[in-house]
């Protein structure tokens, strides 16, 4: 839900600090796809992991 209302502002970066340590396999690998396009899209991303 986070993801989608940072979204929805249309910014130029996101930042995630740790966005899939809370999901399970299944959705990691369908946020991972999302940010993947945002990526390609030209949108800057910064991701915090640990």
């Amino acid at each position: 839900m986070a993801i989608a209302r940072a979204l929805a502002m249309s910014p130029k970066v996101l930042l995630c600090d740790e966005i899939t340590s809370t999901l399970d396999p299944e959705l990691v690998s369908e946020v991972l796809k999302v940010l993947e396009q945002l990526a390609q899209e030209g949108m800057t991303l910064i991701l915090v992991t640990h």
